[in-house]
């Protein structure tokens, strides 16, 4: 559980601050591999399982980098 999950889902706006919109990417992303998590485990072809798994992989990569990307602009270090 990153600090970006406890963020509210926030709305698209064209005036949405840089945190709010790296939160829905995130949360956009945790979707995603659900989904794809979801898929794969209603499969019984093994070859169709493994590439959903894969593609979970990537979103949860994705999902990864992102939630770094959060905390370095919610959270900013102040020397």
């Amino acid at each position: 559980l990153g600090v970006a999950e406890g963020e509210p889902y926030p709305a698209v706006t064209s005036g949405m601050a840089l945190r709010e919109a790296l939160a829905l990417a995130k949360k956009k992303e945790q979707l995603a591999a659900e989904f794809y998590r979801g898929l794969a485990s209603h499969t019984a072809d093994a070859s169709v399982g493994g590439a959903l798994e894969q593609l979970a992989a990537m979103e949860a990569g994705h999902q990864a980098r992102l939630e770094a990307l959060f905390v370095n602009a919610a959270y900013p270090e102040k020397f």
